[in-house]
């Protein structure tokens, strides 16, 4: 207050060239902050005309005559507790105040020997938060479909968090590198006979081979569902599947399939790429296949994950109960008291002079090196 605020509000003081860094920092914030900070009158040591304690907006706004003084505090209209009326009616002559306004004043209620309270408006108790902070000052994105899904869905956590860079469009494809202004050609492996323009819904689901994967695993639902057509779009997929049959779990196999497709479209293009080897789409129905097997042996999937489902796999009769993990454990060696002897066990012998290798370890305490010992073929290995 004293070294800026001495001659203004700091409600309406601007930076000036010698102002520190963190005072900058306040004034930006401040017409963020400002609208939703409420007051409640206590002791009055808050700002009468520019501080948010009457009605929505500041009495500066609601004055015919904006030349209040911007230091005078509510304390200087309040007497033993109780608003000066006849001080009141006067700044209303003066100020211009609206009748109803100085009514208002006079109605609003005092914590008599309390501090003022400030209320923050975005909070339901009034408490200032940070997260209340954040909802309002943050910009919202479009909400993309399945972004919810992926982290509830059983899947394991590479899996997720492939399909989470994937629908953020955080995948490194070719339209995407010369997005980036890298110079390439684009070839897509996955067609060998017409190969396009490697993009996002090229490659998981306009591709030649990528339709085939779609189509089969289109079969293991009932009901009718809309075409696969060539300029669909993986949000579009994602919102098919999710309409397949109306299962409220999130671990149904109706949202989770495209998940598994997508991944393991992925893994087979991988292989395919540094391997030098043809994308087979056969590949991929088999590896999802073998996943969702897998899973029910072990019990993550359960019979009403697939209900309504047309398996084309067979159905494990039990599921397999999980192996608990061996620990690792860290061993150390020390060695052996004196006077025993330790042996080499990599083959130190040779064979010109009959001997064997070995080691001599002494204390540490000791102070001493150890030294290396031969000892015959068929000699003693007691101390």
């Amino acid at each position: 207050m004293a070294k800026y605020c001495h001659k203004a509000s700091p409600l309406t003081a601007r930076a000036s060239g010698r102002c520190s860094p963190t005072w900058k920092r306040l004034l930006k914030a401040r017409a963020q902050a400002q609208p939703h900070i409420r007051w409640v009158v206590g002791e009055g040591k808050i700002l009468f005309w520019d501080d948010l304690w009457l009605g929505e907006v500041p009495l500066r706004e609601l004055s015919l005559d904006d030349r209040g003084g911007p230091l005078v505090h509510v304390a200087d209209y309040i007497i033993d507790g109780s608003w000066n009326e006849a001080k009141l009616r006067i700044l209303q002559a003066q100020a211009c105040l609206a009748q109803h306004i100085v009514r208002e004043i006079l109605d609003t209620p005092i914590i008599s020997e309390g501090p003022d309270v400030p209320r923050w408006r975005l909070s339901h108790n009034g408490e200032f938060s940070l997260a209340t902070t954040w909802e309002t000052f943050r910009t919202e994105r479009p909400i993309v479909q399945g972004l919810d899904d992926i982290w509830k869905a059983g899947l394991r956590s590479s899996i997720a968090i492939f399909v989470w860079r994937l629908l953020s469009n955080r995948i490194p494809v070719d339209t995407k590198l010369q997005w980036r202004r890298m110079e390439l050609a684009s070839k897509c492996q996955c067609c060998p006979h017409r190969p396009g323009i490697k993009s996002l819904q090229h490659l998981f689901i306009q591709g030649d081979g990528e339709r085939g994967v779609w189509r089969e695993f289109d079969s293991w639902f009932e009901g009718s569902s809309p075409p696969l057509r060539i300029n669909g779009t993986i949000k579009e997929r994602l919102e098919v599947w999710a309409r397949r049959i109306q299962q409220p779990g999130k671990e149904h196999l109706s949202r989770v399939m495209p998940y598994l497709i997508l991944w393991f479209i992925w893994a087979e293009r991988n292989r395919s790429r540094h391997q030098s080897a043809q994308f087979k789409p056969f590949n991929v129905v088999w590896q999802v296949q073998v996943f969702i097997r897998n899973s029910m042996a072990n019990g993550i999937y359960k019979m009403k994950h697939w209900k309504g489902v047309r398996l084309k796999i067979t159905i494990p009769s039990h599921a397999e109960p999980r192996r608990t993990r061996p620990l690792a454990l860290a061993i150390k060696w020390y060695p052996p008291d004196d006077p025993w002897i330790k042996l080499n066990t990599d083959g130190a012998y040779m064979e010109a002079s009959d001997k064997a290798g070995g080691r001599r370890n002494y204390p540490r305490s000791q102070g001493q090196n150890a030294y290396s010992i031969c000892l015959p073929a068929c000699g003693s290995l007691g101390p």
